[in-house]
Parts: C-alpha cells; sequence; structure tokens
C-alpha cells in the first residue's frame, strides 16, 4: 500500500516527513494526510514523492507489481501516466479557457 511504501521510503533514506514536504514543495499535512488517513493522493504529488525516492511512479501505484515486470516495465508505465497527466492538464486549460469564453459571451447578451 502507497503509505507503506512511502514509509519504507523515508527509513531506508532516514527522511523525516518534514523534510519530505520541503524537498518536494508539497504542504507537511498533505504528507501527514497520505501516511495517516486515506485520503485520495493526486498524480502530481505521487510523481514529485516517486522523483524524490528515484522510484516508478508505477510502484505506488500498484500495491503488487506482477511477478513478470521488469524494471523498463515500470519505467514505461511511469512514462505513460505521466503523459496522461499532462495531457489531462493540456485538456483541463483548454476546457477552462473555453467556460471563460462562454461566460464573456453570455455577459454580452
Amino acid at each position: 500500500m502507497l503509505k507503506e511504501m512511502i514509509e519504507n521510503e523515508l527509513k531506508k533514506k532516514d527522511i523525516s516527513q518534514i523534510k519530505l514536504s520541503k524537498e518536494i514543495g508539497i504542504s507537511q499535512g498533505t504528507i501527514y494526510k497520505i501516511l495517516h488517513t486515506d485520503t485520495q493522493t493526486s498524480i502530481e504529488v505521487l510523481d514529485k514523492v516517486a522523483n524524490y525516492f528515484h522510484v516508478p511512479v508505477a510502484q505506488f501505484l500498484c500495491s503488487e507489481v506482477p511477478a513478470e515486470w521488469t524494471r523498463k516495465d515500470r519505467d514505461e508505465v511511469s512514462t505513460l501516466l505521466k503523459q496522461i497527466l499532462e495531457q489531462t492538464k493540456r485538456n483541463t486549460a483548454a476546457i477552462e479557457k473555453l467556460i471563460a469564453e462562454i461566460k464573456k459571451s453570455n455577459r454580452r447578451r
């Protein structure tokens, strides 16, 4: 599970939750929620944590990676997830722009 994986990485590297939050630029509260609650974590936060610990995002997303998966497989899944995230951000920006234009158009009427 995600909590245990992050806790293990923190212990392996002898890093505090506070140091992790400062180093990756997310709040201490977010780290606390990941480790102590059942809150869903965004892919952006997972990506920052994974990059910090030099592990593929897939390692945090898959509680059980199939035995036949190689490091290359996990890296490819992580790359695909990052591409999906970037496309989602672009789509969101385009949708927000379209909504703003519609609102602007409606105000003119």
